[in-house]
């Protein structure tokens, strides 16, 4: 008796010491009353009910996030193969969001407690899920119509980037519509028709078309000159333009360009205004000739369309001098005190070849008086011929004062069968003053032309001051371009530039890249 007792209590002590373990269907992993083919069935375990149905929950939206991902993949290989890498980090993170979005229906269907650990079986109902699902593929459809209606607004206005950037949210939209067309396909056995929804491939080729048909145009400041160190006298202007369908070209607002040296240095970041315009301004850097070239600014351009825009640039080109241009009037007389205006038009033709200007209340003038040196008949191929050899010294004058302060004399011969004549007017053809006859003209009157320009430089430091406070910035670039002689003149342009370009950068918001 006594030792059926003691079998007895430990036999009750031993079952108050065993543990029934984990339920069947947390170690089955499933549960005969929520099938596969019905639910998504997941397990949790853990300290609390709470942190159980956590780990349930998780282990659902793990495997709809991996039908997502599986779906996406299929969706992506639509792609080609240069666009796959770049669209497929694009959409990674659709999988999870799509999976989190969906475990609004999740229900505790089961619970169980064993030693201080808590078991939850999870289960989301997956018509209720496809139905969700449903809900969301044709609120992606009508957001991916909306969008690309937009993307057509902006190009319609010009606005490229944006309308790519646009564009680029239709592809991701696009990805996801796609995957979840075939996730619930895969779900349900049912199809959803597609024939009305843009892809994503058509999106990214119809952005593509877009990209070719956008050019950048060189408006002015091409081919200019500049005195080594000097600021330019004019900013290099560039206009971004769209072709649409129709042929229209439509100026590009809101563009980003680069204004990038010979080195591939990036000198100066604008936006084109609502013309589509972008002034670039300069230093005359190098020796004879130099250029840079406009680009677009590629730091928020979508990283699918780099590639295409890479190449979109155009190049001006600029000639370095020894002195500042200087603007000259020309005067050139016969023997009988009466202007000869086509010598004057050849003339000057020449001097802007050498990069300075002509204009009729120049401060500067270049007066002379032609003269015939030497003619007579010659015998040629064809028979006698008239030569004659005309010369005039031409004077550099102060136009104020017509105080003489530098001269060149030029020459130049013509031939004609028929008179003498007509011998000279062909000798005045060939006149041309040459790039060193030039210099040596400037030289000899550098010390009135340093205080000329001097004094030019004063009164044109000054202007731009006024017109920087009046913010009339462009205006103020143009003045200070002027200012090109005198050290504290040029100092005080220095500190003023960047101020004024500051300000520009404060309007557009352009940021440099590296």
């Amino acid at each position: 008796m006594r030792k059926l007792l003691t079998f007895f209590i430990l036999s009750l002590f031993t079952a108050g010491c065993s543990s029934a373990g984990p339920p069947a269907w947390y170690l089955k992993g499933s549960h005969p009353r929520y099938q596969d083919e019905f639910y998504f069935v997941g397990m949790g375990s853990g300290g609390t009910f709470g942190e159980a149905q956590l780990a349930a929950a998780a282990s659902i939206a793990k495997q709809i996030e991996v039908k997502v991902e599986s779906r996406l993949e299929i969706a992506v290989e639509s792609y080609a193969a240069d666009d796959r890498e770049i669209i497929s980090s694009e959409v990674k993170s659709f999988s999870r969001a799509i999976s989190e979005r969906k475990l609004a229906g999740v229900q505790a269907a089961e619970q169980y407690v064993d030693n201080g650990t808590y078991y939850v079986l999870c289960v989301v109902d997956k018509d209720k899920f496809a139905e969700g699902l449903l809900q969301d593929i044709g609120q992606k459809a009508q957001s991916l119509n909306g969008i690309l209606k937009d993307s057509g607004r902006l190009l319609n206005e010009g606005k490229i980037f944006p309308a790519l950037r646009t564009m680029m949210q239709a592809v991701d939209i696009s990805a996801e519509y796609h995957a979840g067309v075939n996730l619930y396909t895969s779900i349900t056995g049912k199809n959803i028709p597609l024939s009305d929804i843009t892809t994503g491939p058509e999106i990214l080729s119809r952005a593509r078309s877009i990209l070719a048909k956008l050019t950048l145009i060189k408006v002015s400041g091409d081919d200019q000159y500049g005195k080594s160190g000097q600021l330019l006298p004019e900013p290099f202007t560039v206009k971004a333009v769209y072709k649409s369908d129709t042929g229209d070209k439509i100026p590009a607002p809101e563009l980003a360009l680069n204004l990038k040296d010979e080195n591939n240095k990036i000198l100066d970041s604008q936006l084109t205004d609502n013309n589509g315009l972008a002034e670039f301004w300069a230093y005359a850097i190098g020796q004879d000739k130099s250029k840079l070239i406009v680009t677009l600014n590629l730091k928020k351009t979508p990283p699918a369309f780099k590639k295409d825009l890479q190449n979109l640039q155009t190049t001006f080109r600029y000639n370095i001098m020894e002195t500042a241009p200087i603007t000259f009037s020309i005067r050139i007389y016969d023997k009988h005190d009466r202007r000869i205006e086509t010598v004057e038009a050849e003339i000057a033709k020449s001097v802007e070849k050498c990069g300075h200007h002509i204009g009729e209340n120049a401060p500067f003038r270049l007066t002379g008086k032609m003269n015939l040196v030497e003619s007579h008949e010659i015998d040629g191929f064809d028979g006698k011929q008239f030569m004659a050899k005309t010369e005039v010294i031409l004077f550099m004058e102060m136009a104020d004062t017509g105080g003489k302060i530098g001269s060149v004399t030029i020459t130049a011969k013509g031939l004609d069968k028929t008179s003498e004549k007509r011998a000279v007017e062909k000798s005045y053809q060939r006149l041309e003053i040459s790039s060193r006859d030039m210099a040596k003209m400037l030289a000899e009157a550098e010390g009135r032309l340093k205080e000329y320009n001097e004094k030019q430089s004063k009164e044109a430091l000054e202007m731009s001051k006024v017109l920087y406070g009046q913010g009339e910035y462009r205006k103020a670039l143009f003045s200070l371009a002027k200012v090109n002689e005198g050290d504290e003149n040029i100092r005080e342009r220095e500190k003023l530039f960047y101020m004024i370009k500051d300000e520009l950068n404060k309007n557009t918001e352009i940021k440099t890249q590296d």
